[in-house]
């Protein structure tokens, strides 16, 4: 496998499939030398790179010594993770060189977005590339489509949902509580939740927003004090796991504001730990979701619909708890990681 880096929504596929994987196969991951989690594989390889122009992008000039020096082809399958990196470029744009097959996880880099110039000129020319890859593993329907209209042909694309680990996490909802726990990135739409929730009509509520800052905590603070919400918002940073479970136990709700995601993680953590929550109907949230059954899907994508849902629902005690006693089960059944990796695995048992 090769993947630029080992955190966020990738590294927590790679740490939780690839010891899957690794009951049947041997994995080697290339990776970068930028600190993540901890992955569990047969070996590990780390190359020097610098995080231009952004982090996923990961610049790793050894690659191309890899690649020339025929590393590759000393394995059966090549994966690569992340279609906008140096890696993924590099491979492609190499592939008379590497005579094994290669599959592509995306892992919503392909989102819709307001995108860099930079950006903008890196997928055009990627793009040329894109019938390079043999097969590609997309994390929900609705990246599939948004493969397809990119132009990957739809007979190489295989769904493989984004998983957790179920747990039991004891609820003590203090029913005043929302939550969000990610990344505090632009995509996020972290802003619109904190407009949503100045206009909550329901008394004595408090807004908790942890996760690790991308570049929008400045932004948010000065927002959130705009709005005279200081006393009501509290930033916590990015949490410990124990820290999480704390959180995930007291929280009454859990709102997921993006409008770009794909196929949230954070979504699947929340309702398995049985917090009922609120999403836009967009992307693959709706692939999670059945609405008012295991959680709350919002048609109209502002702050008013938002925060109309919200005090609809942390107002109905009877709503809540038949969500989280619903969600709990629909995650188990539909979304481990145990049946992502079989979903990878039934890939590249094409290549067997």
């Amino acid at each position: 496998m090769v993947a630029p880096v080992t955190e966020a929504g990738m590294g927590v596929w790679l740490s939780n499939v690839c010891p899957i994987l690794g009951k049947n196969h041997k994995v080697t991951l290339l990776t970068s030398d930028n600190p993540g989690v901890k992955i569990s594989c047969s070996k590990i390889i780390k190359l020097d790179s610098k995080t231009f122009p952004n982090p996923l992008y990961c610049y790793m000039p050894k690659l191309k010594e890899l690649i020339k020096a025929d590393f590759f082809n000393d394995f059966d399958i090549l994966h690569l993770h992340g279609f906008s990196t140096y890696a993924t470029d590099q491979i492609l744009k190499n592939r008379k060189k590497i005579k094994i097959p290669i599959i592509l996880s995306v892992h919503g880099n392909l989102q819709k977005q307001e995108k860099s110039f930079l950006r903008i000129i890196h997928d055009v020319f990627a793009l040329k590339n894109k019938n390079s890859v043999d097969q590609l593993i997309s994390v929900s329907n609705a990246e599939k489509n948004q493969l397809i209209e990119t132009g990957f042909s739809k007979e190489k694309i295989t769904v493989a949902y984004n998983g957790v680990n179920p747990k039991t996490v004891e609820r003590k909802p203090d029913g005043r509580t929302i939550l969000y726990f990610g990344r505090l990135a632009p995509t996020k739409n972290i802003d619109l939740l904190i407009k949503a929730f100045s206009l909550c009509i329901t008394k004595n509520l408090s807004l908790v927003i942890a996760g690790r800052d991308y570049g929008e905590l400045n932004s948010l603070k000065k927002l959130t004090k705009k709005l005279s919400l200081e006393d009501k918002v509290s930033f916590l940073g990015e949490v410990t796991e124990n820290q999480k479970t704390k959180l995930f136990s007291e929280a009454t709700i859990f709102v997921h504001p993006s409008l770009l995601d794909i196929f949230a993680l954070t979504l699947l953590e929340a309702a398995s730990a049985g917090i009922p929550c609120i999403a836009f109907d967009v992307g693959g949230n709706r692939e999670i979701f059945n609405n008012t059954k295991t959680g709350i899907l919002v048609n109209t994508t502002n702050e008013t619909a938002l925060a109309q849902s919200i005090d609809s629902l942390i107002s109905n005690v009877k709503l809540c708890d038949e969500i989280s006693k619903n969600g709990i089960i629909s995650i188990s059944e539909k979304f481990t990681w145990e049946k992502t990796a079989e979903s990878v695995k039934s890939v590249y048992s094409k290549y067997d």
